[in-house]
């Protein structure tokens, strides 16, 4: 299955939702709306006292370069495809529901 932005945002909002006790992003959604919010988690979760919550702050963060830099691609661009995958890891090593 390929990855999308949209499919990034559908998937991982509600996890991110969850940690910022807010309701999940709706399916329309901008790419910087949901990576604002990441930045925003990975903020929230940086700074807890959690070696778990910290690790996973660093995925959020490595996840939001990944999609910022893959949307400063063009869409015919193949590596485009390689840094939202690599988000999509990172997001799914978060998410215990992706």
């Amino acid at each position: 299955m390929t990855t999308t932005v949209t499919r990034i945002v559908n998937q991982h909002s509600p996890m991110l939702a969850r940690f910022n006790e807010q309701d999940p992003l709706t399916l329309d959604a901008t790419p910087d709306e949901f990576i604002n919010l990441l930045h925003e988690t990975a903020n929230l979760l940086g700074s807890s006292t959690s070696s778990d919550l910290q690790d996973a702050a660093e995925e959020l963060a490595s996840a939001a370069t990944y999609l910022t830099d893959a949307l400063a691609l063009p869409d015919d661009d193949p590596q485009q495809q390689t840094l939202l995958d690599h988000a999509n890891r990172h997001l799914n090593s978060v998410d215990p529901y992706p």
